[in-house]
């Protein structure tokens, strides 16, 4: 055998629980990395996925709000059109009436509702008065 191949196997085999040993200590510090490097992206995982959570909810609750939105809408809008729809048929029914049929209808009307305009109708004839004679008591005065 070569002489210098007895002696590193010498070195070797002296030296091999040495080397086992820092193998070892390099296995296990890799290990602790790998572990540590793990909970890490583990982490940041869990708060990206509640990020994402969170924006989803949030992408959800938007929907939800202008769905409701937009179902108001079709709602006022056919609201809208069915009054649109009536006056429209109640002006051709007016247009269609001969004068004294109308006349007869607005009569009714103003019936039925002047009880509730009278005390607004003497309020405005009593503060009408009221300022008249106001008037007439100062330009008595400036005379």
């Amino acid at each position: 055998m070569n002489s210098s191949k007895v002696i590193l196997d010498k070195i070797i085999s002296d030296n091999s629980a040495i080397i086992d040993e820092n193998l070892k200590r390099a296995n296990d510090n890799a290990n602790e990395i790998i572990a540590k490097a793990s909970e890490a992206a583990d982490a940041k995982v869990a708060v990206f996925k509640s990020g994402m959570k969170a924006t989803y909810d949030e992408i959800l609750r938007r929907n939800e709000v202008v769905s409701t939105l937009d179902g108001k809408k079709i709602l006022m809008n056919a609201k809208a059109k069915a009054v649109d729809d009536l006056f429209a048929k109640a002006l051709d029914e007016i247009a269609s009436m001969d004068k004294k049929k109308y006349l007869a209808i607005i009569e009714n009307i103003l019936k039925k509702f002047s009880f509730k305009l009278e005390p607004v109708l003497k309020y405005k004839n009593d503060r009408l008065e009221m300022l008249r004679n106001e008037h007439a008591g100062i330009l008595r005065r400036i005379r």
